[in-house]
């Protein structure tokens, strides 16, 4: 679906969607859990629905409790099964460990998108040092890989540097099948990881972490949970306040172990002086919309670096707001995995490609904000992916679209 945004003034209060990070961890530790839980907070984006997806196929019975979801936790399957990711890297990725170590039989993962390019490598690589069944059939994006054979104990090592989701994932299963897992290297994106251990010991399971060594004892046990706001969605709008306009963000909670909850710090300290420096290393998923404050922060010059990771998500993030940012007249230079931004008073507006990814899609509405013309993108149907209101809270606030 194609969009016109105008320039315009966002005016008023908005309550940001929950968590999607939040939501994938508690359904899958409710999933996993001896009993019923109870999750409040679930919103309806494309990702949380492939996880339920997921957490259907695992076993586990689902049922609509008023505003919650009601999860009775699986006793096992017996395979094969098929899991439907969709386009979401963290329902795949967290749900191989699982499935692994849930059954003997085979469980086929599908997706669409860039799901079938995205990296599973360490996954692999373990799988095939076990002697298990990994059958990778992905052609381009489209993803389509079977794994099968249970996953035992033992010690799991994984690279720092990789995605936080595969220590997510094999900390997840930790609890069934037994083992202990070691960082080699420092941890990437630590505040993912510290999400998930939040989560797992709100559902009764007992994580210890003795330099690089997790370890994860105890069954799930069934919990009453409530996921907080999202921090990464409410950065577009956080921005929009930092553009001009006046957005009261209601729904967040200040104690939050969000990495991306440094969008509020990290907008307070673009408004210093000389030449500026941020590491978007912990917090990628706000980095397209915080380039985008950086821009339209006149006399001001900005290095963003530590994005190599942005290259790796639903396209080439790295490269798209480099486009997006020049389309626009932005002072834009790519230094290697760098960005250095001049900050302008105003960018010009024109033609822009959201890639298919949500987060690109919402950055091209925020920019209109900020531009003399009006700001076109190609296709906004991926919001649906995060927030599937996000249009309709935008015009809601005074935010021009077509």
């Amino acid at each position: 679906m194609r969009a016109r945004f105008s320039p315009s003034r966002l005016t008023g209060a908005v309550i940001v969607p929950p968590s999607k990070s939040m939501a994938h961890r508690a359904l899958l530790c409710a999933a996993l859990a001896d009993g019923i839980s109870t999750i409040g907070g679930i919103a309806d984006s494309d990702d949380v629905i492939a996880t339920l997806g997921a957490v259907r196929a695992f076993g586990a019975k689902v049922s609509q409790d008023g505003a919650a979801l009601r999860i009775e936790g699986t006793r096992g399957f017996d395979g094969p099964i098929v899991v439907d990711c969709a386009e979401s890297g963290s329902t795949l990725r967290f749900c191989i460990p699982i499935a692994a170590a849930l059954t003997d039989g085979e469980c086929t993962f599908r997706g669409r998108g860039r799901l079938g390019s995205r990296p599973l490598g360490e996954y692999e690589r373990i799988w095939r040092e076990r002697g298990l069944v990994w059958r990778n059939m992905s052609r381009g994006g489209a993803l389509d890989l079977t794994i099968g054979g249970r996953l035992r104990g033992g010690a799991f090592a994984l690279r720092g540097d990789v995605s936080s989701q595969f220590f997510s994932g094999i900390l997840f299963a930790l609890p069934l099948c037994g083992g202990v897992l070691t960082a080699t290297g420092e941890i990437a994106s630590r505040a993912y990881i510290d999400m998930s251990i939040a989560a797992m010991r709100d559902f009764g399971v007992t994580v210890t972490e003795q330099g690089a060594e997790f370890r994860a004892e105890g069954g799930y046990s069934a919990a009453d949970f409530t996921v907080e706001g999202d921090w990464s969605q409410a950065a577009f709008f956080a921005v929009a306040d930092a553009l001009g306009s006046d957005v009261e963000i209601e729904g967040l909670r200040a104690d939050s172990l969000q990495g991306d909850r440094a969008i509020a710090p990290m907008l307070e300290a673009l408004k210093g002086n000389g030449e500026l420096v941020f590491d978007g290393e912990q917090c990628p998923d706000i980095m397209p919309v915080f380039a985008l404050a950086c821009a339209l922060r006149a006399d001001r010059t900005t290095r963003l670096v530590g994005l190599s990771r942005l290259k790796l998500k639903e396209c080439d993030r790295l490269a798209a707001i480099y486009e997006m940012l020049t389309a626009l007249g932005a002072d834009v230079t790519r230094d290697g995995d760098d960005l250095i931004i001049k900050g302008r008073d105003k960018l010009d507006g024109g033609e822009v490609s959201s890639h298919g990814d949500h987060r690109m899609a919402m950055t091209a509405a925020i920019a209109a904000l900020g531009c003399r013309g009006d700001v076109v993108c190609d296709d906004v149907s991926c919001m649906s992916k995060s927030y599937p209101d996000f249009l309709q809270q935008y015009t809601r606030l005074g935010g021009r679209v077509q």
